[in-house]
Protein backbone atom coordinates (compact mmCIF):
# COMPACT_ATOMS: atom_id res chain seq x y z
CA UNK A 1 0.00 0.00 0.00
CA UNK A 2 1.10 3.48 -0.95
CA UNK A 3 0.64 6.64 0.86
CA UNK A 4 1.95 10.38 -0.72
CA UNK A 5 1.40 12.36 2.23
CA UNK A 6 1.81 15.50 0.29
CA UNK A 7 -1.44 15.15 -1.78
CA UNK A 8 -3.39 14.14 1.43
CA UNK A 9 -5.64 15.60 3.21
CA UNK A 10 -6.33 15.08 7.08
CA UNK A 11 -9.90 14.29 6.34
CA UNK A 12 -9.25 12.17 3.31
CA UNK A 13 -7.25 9.96 5.28
CA UNK A 14 -9.50 9.82 8.25
CA UNK A 15 -12.07 9.01 6.11
CA UNK A 16 -10.66 5.86 4.31
CA UNK A 17 -9.71 4.75 7.71
CA UNK A 18 -13.05 5.21 8.94
CA UNK A 19 -14.58 3.50 6.49
CA UNK A 20 -12.31 0.20 5.93
CA UNK A 21 -12.67 0.08 10.29
CA UNK A 22 -16.13 0.23 10.08
CA UNK A 23 -16.50 -2.89 8.13
CA UNK A 24 -16.74 -5.41 9.97
CA UNK A 25 -15.06 -8.09 7.47
CA UNK A 26 -12.40 -5.90 7.31
CA UNK A 27 -11.67 -5.62 11.31
CA UNK A 28 -11.96 -9.36 11.72
CA UNK A 29 -9.50 -10.06 8.93
CA UNK A 30 -5.83 -10.31 9.56
CA UNK A 31 -3.02 -8.98 6.98
CA UNK A 32 -0.34 -11.59 6.58
CA UNK A 33 2.87 -9.80 5.31
CA UNK A 34 2.09 -6.34 4.77
CA UNK A 35 4.32 -3.38 3.12
CA UNK A 36 3.30 0.23 3.50
CA UNK A 37 5.36 3.42 2.03
CA UNK A 38 4.21 6.86 3.01
CA UNK A 39 5.50 10.16 0.73
CA UNK A 40 5.93 12.80 3.20
CA UNK A 41 5.76 17.09 2.48
CA UNK A 42 9.60 16.74 3.41
CA UNK A 43 10.33 14.58 0.51
CA UNK A 44 11.08 11.54 3.13
CA UNK A 45 9.85 8.02 2.78
CA UNK A 46 8.75 6.08 5.26
CA UNK A 47 8.56 2.27 4.53
CA UNK A 48 6.97 -0.66 7.13
CA UNK A 49 6.67 -3.56 6.59
CA UNK A 50 4.84 -6.60 8.67
CA UNK A 51 4.39 -10.37 9.20
CA UNK A 52 0.63 -9.26 10.30
CA UNK A 53 -1.48 -6.39 10.04
CA UNK A 54 -4.99 -5.28 11.16
CA UNK A 55 -7.49 -2.31 10.81
CA UNK A 56 -8.59 -1.90 14.28
CA UNK A 57 -12.00 -0.68 15.85
CA UNK A 58 -9.92 2.53 16.97
CA UNK A 59 -9.71 3.26 13.48
CA UNK A 60 -5.80 2.96 13.53
CA UNK A 61 -3.78 0.32 11.66
CA UNK A 62 -1.37 -2.11 13.98
CA UNK A 63 1.14 -4.23 12.32
CA UNK A 64 3.17 -6.81 14.80
CA UNK A 65 5.50 -9.68 14.31
CA UNK A 66 8.78 -8.83 13.10
CA UNK A 67 8.09 -5.29 11.92
CA UNK A 68 10.75 -3.20 10.44
CA UNK A 69 10.67 0.70 9.81
CA UNK A 70 12.87 2.76 7.56
CA UNK A 71 13.52 5.81 6.17
CA UNK A 72 16.02 8.02 4.23
CA UNK A 73 18.47 7.69 6.78
CA UNK A 74 17.90 4.25 9.20
CA UNK A 75 16.12 1.26 9.60
CA UNK A 76 14.79 -0.39 12.59
CA UNK A 77 13.07 -2.94 13.85
CA UNK A 78 10.21 -3.29 16.10
CA UNK A 79 7.59 -5.84 17.97
CA UNK A 80 4.58 -3.89 16.99
CA UNK A 81 3.53 -0.28 14.99
CA UNK A 82 -0.04 1.62 15.27
CA UNK A 83 -0.20 3.93 12.61
CA UNK A 84 -3.80 6.52 13.90
CA UNK A 85 -5.35 9.56 11.99
CA UNK A 86 -4.48 12.72 14.28
CA UNK A 87 -6.57 15.27 13.25
CA UNK A 88 -5.48 18.27 15.61
CA UNK A 89 -2.24 17.83 13.96
CA UNK A 90 -2.26 17.13 10.85
CA UNK A 91 -0.64 13.92 10.79
CA UNK A 92 -0.71 10.56 10.69
CA UNK A 93 0.98 9.18 14.33
CA UNK A 94 3.52 6.25 14.52
CA UNK A 95 3.50 4.70 17.54
CA UNK A 96 6.32 2.15 17.83
CA UNK A 97 6.56 -1.07 20.64
CA UNK A 98 2.93 0.51 22.25
CA UNK A 99 3.77 3.84 22.82
CA UNK A 100 7.46 3.39 23.61
CA UNK A 101 8.56 6.02 20.72
CA UNK A 102 6.25 7.76 18.65
CA UNK A 103 6.67 10.05 15.54
CA UNK A 104 4.41 11.93 13.29
CA UNK A 105 4.03 11.69 9.51
CA UNK A 106 2.78 15.40 8.20
CA UNK A 107 -0.24 15.64 5.34
CA UNK A 108 -0.02 18.41 3.10
CA UNK A 109 -1.39 21.56 4.44
CA UNK A 110 -1.35 23.08 7.94
CA UNK A 111 -2.24 21.36 11.79
CA UNK A 112 -5.16 22.50 12.84
CA UNK A 113 -5.76 24.26 16.53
Amino acid sequence: MKIDARHGSKSLILDLFHEVCSTRGVRYATVETISIQIKSDEQNSFKFHASNGKFTSQQSLKLWGDVLYSNDDEEEQFKSISLTPHLKFNSLLCSFDNGKKTMPILFSGKATN
